[in-house]
């Protein structure tokens, strides 16, 4: 109960922000608006809204200021307190009650404020509102017609009735009206311009004007009294009013109000705010120098006259102490980076209390005065947690954004288990929308049970439901081909592609296996594995016993050779194969000495034939390596694959047939041993068989070949190997000389972007078919590189979904959006 009325009353009428009224999730935007209404009622010697009655306070709010739109009366707790909501043509809409349906809802008489101004329809009525004679004869009345426009722009930020929408303290302080940059352009305002400027040092008015507080203990003439003053006046004290000695004295607080609120340490709390605002009205309303005095009429919208000059003053204080609130957003917003950084790079959420540290010792030695502010900044293991939390989020949600609106999309995936042997579902998307190609991890979906086709198909699903993704625009998905993926009958694919069918039976999808485990695959035809036990056995009794290693280093220093160290060969580790069998044949000489010194008897290392084969593993696994390692990568498109692949069977064949030649010129390492004759044959044939193995493997990639061709390549390719939906548009495109040179001058998603869609749609549409297909699955295999880092056995306690937090934002190429981060921030969490 304490609750609601405490929302309902955290600001009194005066300052009541429509937030508050309509039960929204509210931040240090309400203060923003509290500012309008006071510059508003300095401005009119009356309150803009009423503050007699909360039903035509809103009244006045919608006539001014318009209706707060559908989505915040939606979202408003108390929404229907004011407001009804219509059935209309296309959707429902909302309206302001009457008087009357106010009075039977809500069961409270409307009340109409005695005296109360005219409203205008808009706050640009505010400018022409009354004549300028008393300000004329001082100043151009261009002039302060200009300055009324400005203020009236400062209102209209400061009075938003969208909090999220709302200017910031900080953006006040930069508009015309304060920084008075619309009276400096022109040289006929120099004079009111020197008034205003004098005016906002020290607001003096035409009478001394005294001032006291009960308590402060302040008394004097407020000539003497800057804006500094009037902030270090003691706001929290018991005082219940603060009076100028004019014709008017305004009570800092509204008794009535705060009499139905808890006890008097609630009502003191929570009246803080209003406390302050109303003060600082009556501080400022005494240093306009024509509060109850002067001609002015209330019930009229009349601004009273001379009143700018000390309104920019009592704006840039307002907005000014603002400061304190910018402060804490900078804070805020620096955790928010260091924890992206933290998740970027997979350290522990702890990290930040380090971090933190870190800063605040740097700063006392670089720039002590900036200590405190650092030292504001909240990075706690908890905070940081919950940083990474909003970030991972707010990247999710920035996709959702996105991926609506792809023409076309592809996936990857792949499953591996952490180090806690759950088993973790990556899902990648690529997107295409006009040719710019969005590249993400769409989910990590933790599986605690079995991982069947089924189940695979269950988690892919809600994955894509997440998103909003629409089964009818997927090109094609991209596996590591384990059989519970790619299985004929009860596998995911199988699954995906009866989805498909069922919304519509023409659509055909693309499914890959990875270019890189096939690539992997195919080198165990080579059959050499009596060259990599040995090989393994000799690295194994080097680095398995620490004095041998020892020893083994030493001797590679004393000999001053090229390589420190050699290193293990790990079968899931793509290159290590290679590497492991070329150091060893580099450093083959010191091995045999260190072995003949322990009594390592290694008969291979003298057998001229086995040293041949070994030679050639050499030769052919580095080449291997080579391709594996262009095959890599982020952003490569499947055409570009296929033809390294291609280039890759065609030196198979070359190097066979030189090799069946006894040429060795592109063999370096075999050439070191002079092989037999016979050896050269076999060495042919292996090479032959390899070349045999990538054929059989990418067969997937001959089906879509001819489309390929045709992608990367539309102005040599056959017309006749074409589909027959692109034919025609194919012949008036390699027609075209100057799609031609376009085509030869720019990357191939400026080209297709390029064509113009009502000439070539077919053609743009199998071009975004195909260069949205991912090629392999490497991005999930760095991902879980990351992951094992990530989630250690020194961390495995890291729940899925934090893990998923950390995977999210360090593979993401979005960029958070940090300032709505921090926005959110002070809805949720005043205390920081």
């Amino acid at each position: 109960m304490f609750q609601q009325i405490f929302h309902l009353w955290l600001m009194s009428f005066l300052l009541r922000a429509p937030e508050i009224s309509l039960g929204l999730p509210f931040s240090e935007a309400v203060d923003v608006w509290g500012v309008g209404c006071v510059l508003a009622f300095l401005y009119l010697a009356q309150n803009l809204f009423s503050v007699e009655c909360k039903y035509q306070m809103m009244k006045n709010m919608v006539t001014v200021l318009g209706q707060p739109q559908d989505h915040l009366l939606r979202a408003g707790k108390y929404s229907e307190q004011f407001f009804i909501e219509e059935e209309g043509e296309d959707s429902p809409s909302w309206r302001l009650m009457t008087a009357e349906e106010y009075t039977a809802v809500n069961n409270v008489e409307t009340e109409e404020e005695e005296g109360f101004i005219e409203l205008p329809n808009s706050l640009n009525g505010l400018i022409h509102a009354s004549t300028l004679s008393c300000v004329v004869q001082i100043h151009p009345k261009l002039a302060e017609m200009e300055d009324r426009m400005a203020f009236v722009s400062l209102l209209e930020g400061l009075l938003h009735l969208d909090g999220d929408e709302r200017i910031s303290p900080r953006q006040a302080l930069e508009l015309p009206f304060i920084s008075m940059s619309h009276l400096r352009e022109d040289v006929h305002s120099r004079d009111y311009l020197t008034t205003s400027q004098e005016a906002m040092r020290v607001c003096p008015t035409e009478d001394s004007v005294h001032c006291s507080t009960s308590d402060s203990g302040y008394s004097g003439s407020m000539d003497e009294v800057s804006w500094d003053s009037v902030e270090a006046l003691d706001f929290t004290s018991d005082t219940s009013e603060l009076s100028w000695c004019s014709d008017l004295t305004i009570n800092s607080r509204d008794t009535s109000v705060w009499s139905s609120i808890g006890d008097d340490d609630t009502r003191e709390e929570v009246s803080c705010r209003s406390d302050k605002a109303a003060d600082v009205t009556a501080a400022a309303t005494a240093s306009s120098g024509a509060v109850g005095g002067g001609d002015v009429s209330v019930n009229q919208c009349t601004p009273r006259p001379g009143v700018l000059g000390p309104l920019k003053s009592l704006a840039t204080f307002i907005s000014g102490s603002g400061a304190l609130g910018g402060t804490r957003d900078a804070a805020t917003k620096t955790s928010f980076v260091i924890s992206h950084k933290i998740a970027k790079n997979s350290k522990p959420f702890s990290e930040g209390e380090f971090v933190k540290e870190c800063l605040v010792d740097s700063a006392a030695l670089i720039c002590p005065e900036k200590k405190e502010a650092f030292e504001q900044v909240p990075l706690s293991r908890l905070t940081v947690t919950r940083r990474i939390e909003d970030i991972a989020g707010n990247l999710e949600l920035q996709l959702q954004h996105e991926v609506v609106s792809f023409d076309f999309f592809s996936l990857a995936l792949d499953e591996s288990c952490d180090v806690r042997d759950t088993a973790q579902l990556l899902v990648f998307i690529r997107g295409i929308k006009d040719f710019k190609i969005t590249e993400e991890l769409a989910a990590l979906r933790s599986m605690k049970g079995t991982t069947t086709g089924s189940d695979l198909f269950t988690e892919v699903d809600a994955c894509m439901n997440t998103l909003g993704l629409k089964w009818d625009r997927l090109a094609g998905v991209t596996t590591d081909g384990c059989p519970s993926l790619t299985g004929k009958n009860v596998g995911l694919l199988k699954r995906m592609q009866d989805k498909v069918t069922e919304i519509d039976p023409d659509q055909k999808l693309v499914f890959l296996h990875c270019i890189i485990h096939q690539h992997v695959l195919c080198k165990s035809v080579l059959k050499m594995n009596h060259v990599i036990d040995v090989v393994t056995k000799i690295v194994n009794f080097i680095r398995a016993r620490a004095l041998n290693h020892r020893q083994f280093v030493s001797l590679l220093e004393e000999h001053e050779t090229e390589h420190g160290d050699i290193g293990y060969h790990t079968a899931v580790r793509w290159l290590s194969l290679g590497k492991m069998l070329k150091r060893v044949w580099e450093l083959k000489a010191e091995i045999r000495e260190f072995c003949e010194k322990k009594g390592k008897d290694i008969p291979e290392l003298s057998d001229e034939d086995w040293m041949a084969d070994f030679a050639f593993a050499v030769d052919v696994t580095a080449l291997m390596n080579e391709l594996n390692t262009k095959l890599q990568g982020k952003g490569l498109f499947v055409h570009e694959m296929h033809s390294l692949v291609k280039a890759f069977m065609r030196k198979l064949q070359f190097l066979s047939s030189q090799l069946e030649s006894n040429n060795l010129t592109h063999m370096q390492t075999l050439k070191e041993v002079t092989p037999s004759a016979d050896h050269l044959c076999r060495y042919s044939s292996m090479l032959g068989a390899l070349h045999g193995a990538f054929s059989r493997r990418f067969e997937d990639l001959r089906m879509i070949e001819d489309e390929m061709h045709m992608i990367s390549s539309p102005f040599t390719c056959s017309v006749d190997n074409a589909p027959s939906d692109v034919q025609l548009e194919l012949i008036d495109l390699q027609s075209d000389a100057v799609l031609a040179e376009h085509f030869k001058s720019g990357s191939l998603l400026d080209f297709y972007s390029s064509l113009k869609e009502e000439n070539f749609p077919n053609i743009r549409r199998h071009a975004q078919k195909m260069l949205v297909l991912f090629g392999s699955t490497y991005i999930c295999e760095k991902t879980f590189s990351v992951m094992k880092f990530a989630k250690s056995r020194y961390r495995s306690s890291l729940t899925d979904d934090h893990l998923a937090a950390v995977l999210r934002i360090s593979t993401s190429d979005i960029q958070p959006d940090f300032d709505a981060l921090v926005k959110a921030q002070q809805r949720l969490d005043f205390s920081h």
